[in-house]
């Protein structure tokens, strides 16, 4: 992956945050990261991955980072 980004000509000129602290991270975390891990536990679909880089966040920023919550009934109803 990292040759990938580093060679693929579509990705030359974009420019990631400088800083781990930019609304990029800080809003993915809870939006993101936190639901995906939350619905994985919720339906048994392991997440080590997002867990572990909830864990690193949530250690380094000292939040929890609480995204929204899933209700099992409704799952259970699409399925």
């Amino acid at each position: 992956m990292t040759e990938l980004f580093k060679n693929n000509p579509v990705y030359s000129s974009l420019v990631g945050p400088k800083d781990i602290r930019h609304r990029f991270i800080q809003e993915d975390i809870p939006y993101g990261i936190a639901p995906l891990v939350a619905l994985g536990n919720l339906l048994g679909v392991p997440t080590p991955t997002c867990e572990a880089l909830l864990t690193i966040y949530r250690d380094y920023f000292g939040d929890p980072f609480e995204g929204p919550s899933f209700d099992k009934a409704v799952i259970d109803q699409l399925q």
